[in-house]
């Protein structure tokens, strides 16, 4: 925790925003080992990883902001994935709950399994709500080879993909859904990639005016079965 919180006071007193502020302006020396393993884990173990321990209390808002973007630029490049170019998103039902588009982030009730606009999505949990729901996740690379072994006939739609609903967040002018069909699963160089949410899929297929067939509506059922059964729920809290 110290290591972090130095770090954070250098980069505000240096004045550097977040956008411009990448790991050698964050040094985090003796957590190099940790942050390695946390990376290899999500690109070739697991596909996800919990650190407990980062500190929360006593910080203000852009405090936090700068803990939580400087950690994550030891583990990757942030890039945004909303129509403000927003780098970090509140998920919270208060005033700081995001207004752009229609996604609903942070809007109260259950979120179904989907896949995110990034390769990797990383939460930093400031205050648990107060029912303290759990956080669930998936291997989508599970729910792909049981597809591989029990449907192999699917994988040619899915690779063709599906339009989908681009939730109120384009320019302009522009379409309100993808201008192609976006791959549920593919694979290349020996790499399967997915990206998957039946929501924004099927609201996208209903601004075209067309919905899931009975043979598409039969696939998702299965992804979400089997993601459903696999799934693993844990607390975002220490």
């Amino acid at each position: 925790q110290a290591e972090l919180v130095a770090a954070q006071r250098q980069v505000e007193e240096a004045g550097l925003p977040n956008a411009r502020t990448g790991a050698a302006d964050f040094p985090l020396p003796s957590l190099r080992d940790t942050l390695d393993r946390v990376v290899h884990e999500l690109c070739h173990g697991r596909g996800f990883a919990v650190l407990h321990g980062v500190p929360t209390a006593g910080f203000e808002l852009p405090q936090l902001e700068r803990i939580y973007w400087g950690l994550c630029t030891h583990m990757g490049r942030g890039v945004t994935q909303n129509s403000d170019t927003g780098l970090i998103h509140y998920v919270t039902d208060g005033r700081l709950r995001p207004r752009q588009g229609t996604r609903g982030v942070g809007a109260p009730g259950p979120v179904e399994l989907h896949v995110d606009l990034g390769d990797t999505v990383a939460l930093y949990c400031v205050q648990q709500a107060p029912d303290d729901p759990p956080s669930v996740v998936s291997s989508s690379m599970t729910v792909y080879n049981e597809i591989v072994r029990q449907h192999p006939e699917w994988l040619p739609r899915l690779e063709e993909g599906f339009i989908w609903d681009r939730a109120g967040e384009q320019a302009p002018g522009e379409s309100e859904v993808s201008d192609y069909p976006v791959p549920a699963w593919s694979k290349a160089g020996g790499t399967v990639t997915c990206r998957f949410h039946p929501k924004w899929i099927r609201k996208g297929l209903a601004r075209i005016g067309r919905s899931l067939t009975a043979a598409e509506e039969k696939i998702f059922d299965f992804i979400r079965d089997v993601a459903d059964a696999n799934c693993f729920a844990f607390p975002l809290h220490a």
